[in-house]
């Protein structure tokens, strides 16, 4: 009898245990610096006239070789996935720019901004 009764309050405990919610407690952030968050400001596919005029209006190098180069490679297909990345600005007010030539007349663009 009192292995049965030792026995249940075990599997009572597994029940109790079994049903309480794991979803954690969500944490306030300690600093300003979580309170912000990276954002796309634009992301498509543009022409290399498109990219001059983004480069001009936004004040940045549009000669690509003297932006950072990243080698990707596709790991679906194995192809090459080269991007080139420009940081204008890190901190609070962060602007990072991504390009990946598709062909030689269209690129995606990509403008990440921290607000």
């Amino acid at each position: 009898m009192k292995y049965i009764k030792s026995f249940l309050f075990i599997i009572l405990i597994f029940f109790i245990y079994g049903c309480k919610s794991s979803n954690p407690t969500p944490i306030e952030p300690k600093s300003e610096i979580f309170s912000s968050q990276m954002m796309n400001a634009f992301e498509g596919y543009y022409s290399t006239l498109q990219f001059d005029s983004i480069c001009q209006a936004d004040n940045i190098n549009k000669d690509l070789k003297k932006w950072r180069k990243l080698k990707l490679i596709d790991g679906e297909t194995g192809e090459d996935v080269t991007q080139y990345i420009y940081i204008q600005s890190l901190g609070e007010n962060e602007v990072i720019y991504r390009v990946q030539i598709i062909n030689s007349s269209k690129m995606k663009i990509t403008k990440r901004i921290r607000k």
